[in-house]
């Protein structure tokens, strides 16, 4: 799935998120491999998210379903945003704290994250095939380049979440 513009700007820009699979999307038994992958991630996020509230004056014990991206160029025909995803990604957007980004490869890429607030240089870091990267989400903008196709799985954590379950 091609995103919209500003779905794929709030996720790892235009071509790191040039196509997105969200991985609820799942049938039963399809892709035992990213499920695997995604569990990983869920566990981590739980054991992160408690770890967060003495360092950092938050928990995160939320998390949204796993997004897997294809960095690549995007297409010169963006789909519109529609008003549910609208809805949807605003909400996990303006609640989201932690990023996490499990770099699955083929190929290392560059995660370039620049802070919101001030006017400084961005700060570009490899991305190697096998690491787990995690990063404020609220207090930086983020964006995935690669020379070719790279993929990489993303979970969002957030805290005080307006729904009564652990997971969107």
């Amino acid at each position: 799935l091609e995103p919209p513009e500003l779905i794929a700007n709030g996720l790892l820009g235009a071509e790191g998120s040039s196509t997105i699979f969200e991985l609820k999307s799942l049938e039963e038994g399809e892709a035992p491999n990213l499920r695997q992958l995604e569990a990983a991630v869920g566990e981590l996020a739980e054991f992160v998210g408690v770890a967060t509230e003495p360092h950092l004056g938050f928990g995160c014990e939320w998390r949204t379903h796993g997004v897997l991206h294809e960095t690549g160029l995007p297409s010169d025909l963006i789909p519109e945003c529609t008003e549910g995803e609208a809805a949807t990604w605003l909400s996990v957007f303006s609640r989201a704290k932690i990023m996490v980004l499990a770099v699955l490869g083929p190929i290392r890429g560059t995660l370039e994250l620049a802070p919101y607030d001030e006017d400084t240089e961005p700060f570009d870091f490899s991305t190697i095939p096998g690491s787990i990267i995690m990063l404020r989400a609220d207090l930086m903008s983020h964006r995935h380049f690669a020379h070719s196709r790279a993929y990489i799985l993303s979970s969002f954590l957030f805290s005080n979440p307006t729904r009564s379950r652990k997971e969107e």
